[in-house]
């Protein structure tokens, strides 16, 4: 919930909702980020010929997908993280 300066004579609550159908989508090899990518909706595809883009040598042990919610005006909610396994 934001807040915001309403009347000039105190604080009123603004509500401020996460956009629910925008989502981040980001790539792990380790710690290095090998792609990001948005999309509108809870499903992602990630094609085959990105893959062996971002892992030429194939999938490595520490390899993730992480995905987070657009926050409305503020930043990118928490991130779910898991394993991308070949």
């Amino acid at each position: 919930m934001g807040r915001s300066w309403l009347d000039v004579d105190g604080w009123g609550v603004e509500e401020v909702s996460p956009d629910p159908d925008r989502y981040r989508v980001r790539v792990f090899d380790g710690e290095t980020i090998r792609r990001v990518f948005e999309i509108e909706g809870g499903v992602a595809t990630y094609p085959e010929a990105d893959l062996e883009v971002d892992f030429p040598t194939g999938i490595v042990p520490d390899a993730r997908i992480g995905m987070s919610q657009a926050g409305g005006r503020w930043d990118w909610g928490v991130e779910a993280v898991i394993a991308l396994s070949g």
